[in-house]
């Protein structure tokens, strides 16, 4: 005792002095900080409620197992049921067959759980006469008892039985007066049990069938509820069987719930509607309880969400088929007829289901219509499809593909978002119609902020180099981010006019060199010329024909497999972002770097030569193609309402 007494002396010394924190205190060592609040040191505990488990397809076990995944990343105290644990309606051998099955699941759990009997766990069907008690005697033998309650820490729990049936017959179902009464032999022994669980702060009620709703003909629930609100320490009762999440509000007290389910039969799963498979967290406290509905399998584990799982899914999202083979050509005056293939791959660890639908519009013909298939993990297929349209050259909108894929292997499928990919198309003008499509005509591409041309990787692709990139610009806004026209992911090449800024920037040895204009030195309403050159040593900048910036820069090119978009920026999957607002013309990108000194003179109208890679005038298109003027025929994809104007309308 005396030495206890002096360890306390010194303890309160020390708090005296400032050298411990008392308990109901924060410990830092910074000056004068907000004080924060302690947690509460009171006890508490969760316990875990399934719905019905039945009712529903056989594979709704996958979803119990699923649940019970989730309770154990939870980590409760104890889990209940409410019943329909088994599918039942049948005799002896099946019943076990089912109960085995029920079991083998539930003992993954890492904490015990408490079974409830409901009317699919009970009920026999079969040849001959049924047995006393229909599947009573099974249930006790091999779940436990019809009903029973146990204590846990400062709570208490109760299982009632809900299908005793008729009395006199023996009858068991729940349709009318005769079989929906609790019989005399639980009542009293409800009212003997109660009392001993007087101690308990809260006290727990389970049962199947809700007797407290109308749908019960003849139940004496309000003989059971008077004696729970008389205990005076009875919070809450919860059921199951009718599928669907149901709150009774409180009445006396106690608050009354129903389940729907896990795994049991829902006509939809809505969680708005209240059908949904799902399983109920209470939170038990000394001062009352919390409830909370998680939908099964959305109980994540973060221990999951590694480098390996991130590059998978990001594999995914950017999903896409690849393009195994030339374009089909598309001749003026001619049919259309040709094939495109495809390598499908799944570059993740899951089997992935893949559902790809033709989408053709007008006189186009596609097959196959629609292709679903699954792909075991690392697995490749090539898929090809034919399109075939008549003589007259097609309008704006060409075949395209859609896809939804979805990763397979878990509790649930994993839905991607969907995408959709054009078949490749290839335009091909004969000499006599490069004549007539390229003839000087006064006209400019205008573009919105959801609308830009496309150019496939292989056709903006070249050599390691000099380059040069021009156009002229009129921007109707240029307010935030903006892409001019660019090839650009931490990788390529592009003009940017963001917030009226110009810039242009190649990624050379690893890391972006740019040359930026004068901040804010654009304005709308206007035509402008841009170049961006790039000559192995100097990146440089002209405004109008005037060298506005350079930096020095060499290195090897950092190359992509994205897009070249005229009239936004790019994203590491492809997709069209930071759109330009205004009008485009005369786009060029040449191998060559094409403007030195501190000025030149830009041309109003470019004429294509060897050094061309690709030539835009914007002044035509044929169907959704913008015409390219170089020698490669390199036609850009027009996509959204993008269109081309007279310059007069400017």
């Amino acid at each position: 005792m005396r030495a206890h007494v002096s360890s306390w002396i010194a303890a309160a010394l020390l708090l005296a002095l400032g050298l411990v924190a008392p308990d109901d205190t924060i410990r830092t060592d910074r000056p004068n900080p907000k004080q924060l609040p302690l947690p509460s040191g009171e006890d508490a505990f969760q316990f875990v409620i399934y719905g019905d488990r039945t009712g529903g397809p056989a594979e709704g076990i996958r979803i119990l197992e699923q649940a019970t995944v989730d309770t154990n990343r939870l980590a409760p105290d104890l889990v209940m049921t409410v019943g329909d644990l088994v599918q039942g309606y049948n005799e002896a051998p099946q019943w076990l067959d089912q109960m085995r099955e029920y079991h083998g699941v539930m003992e993954s759990l890492t904490m015990p759980w408490y079974p409830v009997a409901g009317n699919h766990d009970i009920y026999w069907r079969g040849d001959g006469p049924a047995p006393a008690g229909e599947h009573e005697q099974d249930y006790e033998e091999h779940f436990g008892p019809l009903w029973y309650w146990f204590p846990h820490k400062n709570s208490a729990f109760f299982v009632l039985y809900s299908d005793e049936g008729d009395p006199k017959t023996g009858r068991k179902a729940y349709d009318n007066a005769s079989v929906n009464r609790f019989s005399e032999q639980q009542i009293a022994w409800l009212r003997q049990e109660l009392p001993k669980a007087a101690d308990r702060e809260h006290v727990f009620v389970f049962l199947h069938h809700p007797k407290w709703m109308n749908r019960y003909p003849g139940s004496n629930w309000d003989t059971i509820h008077e004696m729970l609100v008389e205990a005076g320490n009875v919070r809450a009762v919860f059921a199951g069987h009718i599928h669907r999440m149901h709150y009774s509000g409180p009445r006396d007290g106690i608050e009354y719930f129903a389940l729907a389910t896990v795994g049991g039969g829902i006509p939809r799963e809505l969680p708005f509607s209240g059908h949904y498979h799902h399983f109920n967290v209470v939170t038990v406290r000394p001062q009352g309880y919390e409830i909370a509905s998680i939908p099964v399998g959305d109980v994540l584990d973060p221990r999951e969400y590694t480098e390996e799982r991130w590059r998978e899914s990001d594999a995914l999202v950017s999903w896409s088929p690849r393009l195994d083979s030339d374009p089909i050509d598309l001749k003026l005056g001619q049919v259309t007829d040709g094939q495109a293939r495809y390598r499908l791959t799944n570059p993740s660890s899951r089997p992935l289901a893949i559902d790809l639908k033709a989408d053709a519009e007008g006189d186009w013909r596609v097959t196959p219509q629609r292709s679903e298939l699954v792909l075991e993990p690392g697995e490749s297929r090539d898929l090809t499809w034919r399109a075939n349209h008549p003589s007259r050259m097609p309008g704006r909108e060409l075949p395209r593909v859609e896809a939804a894929i979805r990763l397979l292997g878990g509790y649930a499928p994993v839905a991607f978002p969907e995408r959709h990919f054009d078949l490749p198309f290839r335009l091909q003008l004969d000499a006599a119609a490069q004549k007539l499509a390229f003839e000087p005509a006064s006209a400019a591409l205008h573009l919105t902020p959801q609308t830009q041309a496309r150019v496939e990787s292989t056709d903006a692709s070249i050599d390691d180099g000099p380059l040069t990139l021009e156009a002229w610009m009129r921007a109707e806004d240029l307010r935030g981010r903006r892409g001019l026209i660019t090839k650009t992911e931490n990788s390529e090449y592009g003009l940017f006019v963001s917030d009226g800024t110009p810039v242009f920037s190649i990624h050379l040895g690893g890391r972006y060199v740019s040359a930026e204009g004068a901040q804010g030195s654009l304005t709308t309403g206007r035509w402008i010329h841009l170049a961006g050159v790039y000559d192995g040593q100097e990146v440089r900048l002209y405004v109008d024909g005037v060298r506005v910036a350079k930096a020095a820069g060499q290195g090897r090119r950092t190359t992509n497999r994205l897009p070249l978009y005229l009239g936004a920026d790019t994203d590491g999957n492809g997709r069209p972002v930071s759109h330009f607002e205004g009008a485009l013309d005369e786009v060029r990108l040449s191998t060559s770097a094409r403007y030195g000194g501190e000025r030149f003179e830009p041309a109003r109208r470019i004429e294509p030569d060897a050094d061309t890679r690709l030539l835009y005038h914007c002044d035509r298109a044929v169907g959704p193609f913008l015409l390219d003027h170089g020698p490669g025929q390199r036609h850009a994809r027009l996509e959204g309402p993008a269109e081309i104007r007279p310059l007069s309308s400017d």
